[in-house]
């Protein structure tokens, strides 16, 4: 389940689910490209955190090799890799909260705006 949770203070918890399933998104035929332009993304947002650079770009660099190595081995098939590595993707990760990580997900009906009744 894509589930992102509050983490410490200017830290967002997310699964490796949800990396995946954003990258997953991209149109970039190659799945390797698509980890890079995730990644490039939170890094380059305007709200990322300088001083976190580094520390985020080494974890994801060891994710990004994880997962492309468990992608290869489902033969890069997504009903494969979900079933087969689902407790590995439940797994979480620490990103800096930046512009394109909601505070939460918007899900179910939106809120009616104005008075309800009068």
């Amino acid at each position: 389940m894509d589930i992102i949770e509050q983490g410490s203070s200017g830290v967002k918890i997310v699964t490796r689910e949800f990396v995946f399933r954003k990258a997953r998104d991209y149109t970039e035929p190659n799945f390797e490209k698509k980890l890079d332009l995730f990644e490039f993304e939170i890094i380059n947002a305007p709200s990322f955190p300088i001083d976190q650079k580094t520390k985020f770009t080494k974890t994801f660099s060891r994710l990004k090799s994880e997962m492309k190595l468990k992608w290869q081995t489902a033969n890069r098939t997504e009903s494969v890799f979900l079933k087969k590595y689902h407790n590995w993707l439940q797994n979480t990760l620490e990103i800096p909260k930046t512009t394109i990580l909601p505070e939460r997900l918007n899900t179910g009906r939106p809120s009616k705006e104005g008075n309800l009744g009068n």
